[in-house]
């Protein structure tokens, strides 16, 4: 779908008139990948073939540079080859033979020779220039050759001798290719073509945003357009490859804009037409921009230095590459680089592989701590190197999520869940997943997610009531102020987080410490008699639970199967009316505790 470029259309459409009319031209489509060469080089190829045009074309690739002439060959082989033997003959016998020895279709005509002496390449462009007048002699013919900057170097030879000196007659030369990859001669040939009025330039932009509308069609609400147009900064490849991800689930989010997208969240169409771009890029420098992908933009280049490990005097010509290339680009302010598209950071990102980015994640958040950032800047680093256990990371994500909590719940959100995972059910952290749990529950229902947050608060609701369970204990054994503390730290955060069930749970079994030998024969009776009504084979599994195995585990020591164990556990999970392994596990102990007191009969149904 071709949509704006209206400009670019009457020029295009000129150029086509001027050769049909006899006179030769060259028309060049320069930009940066996605652009929109290639749906305009097309779309031009295509009028021409309505209008009666001999069309030929082919497009060039990064991993066939080392076939001479390919991009040629491609282009005209099947057109060389269908051609009668009189035309053939009809350019020369000199001509026929230099032809003959690059196109495969003519091999049968060759003399054996191989086109190698710049002499000899020499000839070869004037038989080629011979052959583009002979194919125009009976109709116009338009050669249409994209992402020529990844041609090979006979090929850009070829080319630029066509440049300077075009063929006679109907002949329309389109050329596509991104100018910070060409090769230099191409580039000066068509700069002294321009000059002298042999050839034009169509520099190609971004859409504007009433132009990104039009092509992605209908998307189903503003704000998510607003974002896919940034996000591809207006390229209209990029902006379909991300509108296409939209289609299939891939979903990106407004609020994480400034995140990179990784793994299967990033078209792999958009992150191959980078990683081309940066494949071959020394490691020095790669490391460079792989450091300013993990900051975010725009990247303070004495940060990606350190997160890079590299000495200035590497850093800076690394840098003078990259900005050259126009991988990154100069910002207002000093020594601050951006991408030249978002997209290109998340293929850059991708890129790096995920040990050396959590590497660069881990050294990234220990420089901004270090240097007085806010949490908030610091979490992003946080979340994507911490490993589980890390409770400094855990309260640094904590503290992310509750500054972010009164004016952007779903970056609340994200940090609580990041803490939470970090938690992983361990016991030394069930006071905080608590808290958590509740926090995360109201941020959810603050930004509209009703259903997640009382399926939160639900598993908020199960934890509290194994700690209370947990706490009675210690209270019976005389450690009333260790119980205490533990009510009331449920207490507190229930009440300010607005669960005022979990909070009136935790009140009233405060109150019931004084009496706490009574309480837990009433709780031994109910964990026991049973707990409630637990059969053997489901204690013995409540009890490995507890002990910390997983569902296999406990399959091979009982010599049963993994589908029978998880019938227990879901029966186990109905009879105490809880929703996780960790409550089970908790319930048993509690229990075992009581038992060994004296408090409840041992026996289990």
């Amino acid at each position: 779908m071709l949509v704006g470029r209206l400009p670019e259309l009457r020029r295009l459409r000129a150029a086509l008139e001027r050769a049909r009319s006899g006179r030769p031209g060259v028309l060049a489509l320069v930009g940066e990948a996605g652009i929109g060469k290639t749906t305009l080089l097309e779309w031009l190829l295509g009028r021409a073939t309505a209008h009666g045009w001999r069309v030929v074309a082919a497009r060039a690739a990064h991993h066939e540079r080392e076939f001479a002439f390919g991009t040629w060959i491609q282009a005209l082989d099947d057109c060389v080859g269908k051609l009668p033997a009189e035309r053939l003959t009809a350019l020369g016998g000199q001509h026929e033979a230099e032809l003959a020895m690059v196109f495969p279709s003519l091999a049968h005509r060759s003399r054996g020779r191989a086109v190698g002496v710049p002499a000899e390449r020499h000839r070869f462009h004037f038989a080629v220039r011979a052959l583009l007048e002979e194919l125009a002699a009976d109709r116009p013919t338009a050669v249409g050759l994209d992402d020529l900057h990844w041609a090979d170097p006979a090929s850009i030879e070829l080319a630029a001798h066509l440049l300077r000196r075009p063929p006679g007659g109907p002949v329309l030369l389109l050329l596509a290719y991104r100018p910070t990859y060409a090769a230099p001669l191409l580039r000066d040939a068509l700069a002294s073509a321009s000059r002298e009025q042999r050839a034009q330039v169509l520099e190609l932009g971004p859409l504007s945003a009433s132009e990104a509308d039009e092509l992605l069609g209908s998307p189903p609400d503003a704000k998510l357009r607003l974002a896919l147009y940034r996000e591809s900064g207006g390229n209209p490849f990029y902006l379909k490859e991300l509108a296409r991800g939209e289609a299939r689930g891939i979903h990106l989010d407004p609020a994480h804009a400034s995140a990179p997208r990784t793994g299967a969240e990033l078209p792999a169409a958009v992150r191959a037409s980078v990683e081309q771009e940066i494949a071959a890029l020394p490691a020095g420098v790669k490391k460079l921009l792989w450091a300013g992908a993990v900051l975010g933009e725009p990247f303070d280049f004495d940060l990606a230095a350190e997160i890079a490990e590299l000495a200035v005097a590497a850093a800076l010509p690394a840098l003078d590459e990259l900005v050259g290339l126009e991988l990154i680009t100069g910002t207002s302010s000093a020594r601050r680089y951006g991408f030249r598209h978002p997209v290109v950071r998340a293929a850059v990102y991708e890129s790096a592989g995920e040990g050396w980015r959590r590497h660069a994640h881990a050294r990234a958040a220990a420089l901004l701590l270090n240097r007085g950032f806010a949490q908030e800047a610091v979490a992003p680093h946080v979340e994507r190197s911490a490993g589980v256990g890390d409770r400094e990371a855990i309260e640094l994500l904590r503290a992310a999520g509750d500054a972010a909590a009164a004016r952007a719940a779903q970056t609340a959100v994200r940090w609580y869940e990041a803490a939470l995972g970090l938690t992983a059910d361990i016991d030394a952290f069930r006071d905080l997943r608590i808290a958590l749990l509740l926090a995360l529950s109201s941020a959810l229902s603050e930004h509209g997610m009703l259903d997640e947050g009382r399926e939160r608060l639900a598993e908020a609701v199960d934890a509290a009531k194994t700690k209370i369970l947990a706490a009675r204990a210690p209270g019976a054994a005389g450690e009333r102020d260790h119980a205490r503390r533990i009510l009331t730290g449920v207490q507190a955060d229930a009440g300010r987080w607005g669960a005022l069930r979990v909070a009136r749970m935790a009140a009233e079994e405060a109150q019931h410490l004084d009496g706490a030998k009574v309480s837990i024969r009433a709780a031994g009776g109910r964990l026991s008699n049973g707990m409630p009504a637990l059969t053997a084979r489901e204690r013995e599994i409540a009890a490995l639970i507890a002990r910390g195995l997983t569902n296999r585990q406990i399959a091979r020591q009982l010599f049963v199967s993994v589908r029978t164990v998880e019938a227990h556990v879901s029966r186990i999970l109905d009879k105490l009316s809880v929703r996780s392994r960790s409550a089970i596990a908790t319930l048993t102990t509690t229990s075992l505790v009581a038992a060994n007191l004296g408090l409840a009969p041992r026996r289990c149904e």
